[in-house]
């Protein structure tokens, strides 16, 4: 279906197109392309996708690679954020990224992190959404996620006695407005929500410098 799909919306096009699923670890699509040839290695996380998904999603890409923009549909981007979507994908997501560790710290609790956010009445709890520790000390970044499935990844570097909760509590108060924000949020929009969360956390200031003094950022 895949590369029938593909096919019919590149004649549209004028282009000669074929694509074949691959299991990327992360949602994607590449492709190799000539002015009149195009071939697509599309991830297989859309494997189960409906046939009119697929076909919204070639007909935006086919538009991106010929310059003429091109936007996700409505039926699209409700197939990718519906939580069925992050359920069914993000145990294998998680199994093809090895930098990826568990739930549990050494010396720092995730779950501490979301109480004291909850009762300082930053978040609300969202149990579609997963936060898991690195495996190994990444540096750099305090944490990082994946908005479509839902998940977020803090650096075991913050699993430390010498880190300061606030530290712990701002990486994880990042991402759960990034995932909030949502899939397409306009950039600036997207922005603003996450600095409007991030500047209400008591102490946001001394924390940040703590962090950057440390190698770290959000």
């Amino acid at each position: 279906m895949l590369n029938e799909i593909f096919e019919r919306i590149g004649e549209e096009s004028g282009m000669r197109a074929s694509a074949e699923f691959a299991a990327f670890s992360d949602l994607k699509v590449r492709w190799v392309r000539t002015s009149d040839w195009a071939e697509f290695r599309v991830s297989d996380y859309l494997r189960d996708a409906p046939e009119g998904v697929i076909e919204d999603l070639a007909r935006t890409i086919m538009a991106r690679i010929r310059g003429c923009g091109g936007d996700y549909t409505e039926r699209a981007t409700a197939w990718l954020t519906a939580p069925e979507f992050s359920e069914t994908h993000r145990p294998v997501y998680l199994e093809r990224d090895e930098r990826i560790g568990g739930t549990e710290g050494e010396r720092k609790s995730i779950e501490a992190s979301m109480g004291r956010l909850e009762g300082l009445g930053l978040i609300e709890r969202d149990p579609s959404i997963e936060i898991r520790w690195s495996k190994e000390k990444e540096r750099g970044s305090a944490a990082r996620s994946s908005v479509l499935m839902r998940l977020i990844v803090v650096d075991r570097g913050l699993d430390s006695d010498e880190v300061p909760d606030s530290a712990l509590d701002l990486a994880v108060l990042k991402h759960l407005a990034l995932i909030r924000a949502g899939f397409l949020a306009e950039p600036l929009r997207r922005d603003r929500e996450v600095e409007d969360a991030l500047s209400r956390y008591p102490g946001f200031d001394g924390t940040i410098e703590w962090m950057e003094d440390h190698g770290f950022s959000l």
